[in-house]
């Protein structure tokens, strides 16, 4: 789609460099940021049609640039750049607003058919309200690769309200492999409550009957995340 503008937020000057000419030779118009606040002042002031965001930035991560222009109410896709490959990065920057993820190394053509689709879709797939509590899945496949990131539920949560078919359901017609649970919690702590604790322990063991792995359960808050599978919880 030529002719879209393009924010390139990159701190490697080489790597941001081949991006950029890459991009100017296939059509698109390139603005570049090296640092997290220099992308949150771009991308709050200028419009553009994707952001591309990598999560290792000096002065304030990917994860931090994302949830801030989100709540500054911007909705241009976001495609985030994760050199880590960890499921919880890519659960996390889902949340807090990215629309879609790429992990390094990858190759130029696949980064330009992540662009494509964003730039065919309606923006903010992702970013999700913080003001009431969401319980979701991340569904994967065989390869830990994305199928369909789905809200379960929305409302107050306790260990009732979650039930293992509605989680369960949907991953079963997808064909999933495994999936990472994640809620927020808008008090802003991520602290996982003992209602958080009895739902993992409750899917977890959904999962082995149903043969699909849960791999980790994030917690979302102001604060930061916690992971069951970082804390040996899981």
């Amino acid at each position: 789609m030529p002719s879209a503008r393009l924010l390139l937020v990159e701190d490697e000057p080489g790597l941001q460099l081949a991006l950029s000419d890459r991009l100017i030779a296939e059509g698109y118009r390139v603005e570049t940021a090296g640092d997290g606040h220099i992308a949150i002042e771009r991308a709050t002031a200028e419009p553009f049609d994707v952001i591309i965001l990598d999560v290792m930035l000096p002065g304030r991560d990917g994860f931090d640039v994302a949830k801030t222009v989100r709540q500054q109410g911007v909705q241009t896709p976001i495609l985030m750049l994760t050199a880590r490959g960890q499921v919880v990065d890519r659960v996390v920057g889902l949340k807090l607003g990215a629309d879609d993820y790429l992990t390094k190394p990858f190759e130029t053509i696949e980064l330009l058919a992540r662009i494509e689709a964003l730039l065919r879709r309606a923006p903010t797939i992702g970013g999700s309200s913080v003001e009431r509590y969401q319980f979701g899945v991340v569904l994967l496949d065989t390869k830990n690769r994305l199928l369909k990131v789905s809200i379960v539920s929305v409302g107050s949560l306790d260990a009732t309200v979650v039930l293992p078919r509605d989680v369960f359901r949907e991953a079963a017609l997808k064909g999933a492999a495994a999936l990472v649970l994640f809620h927020n919690h808008p008090s802003g702590d991520p602290t996982p409550s003992g209602d958080d604790i009895a739902i993992t322990k409750r899917l977890e063991a959904a999962g082995q009957v149903m043969g699909i792995a849960v791999l980790d359960h994030v917690v979302l808050g102001d604060a930061g995340y916690f992971s069951f599978k970082e804390h040996h919880r899981l």
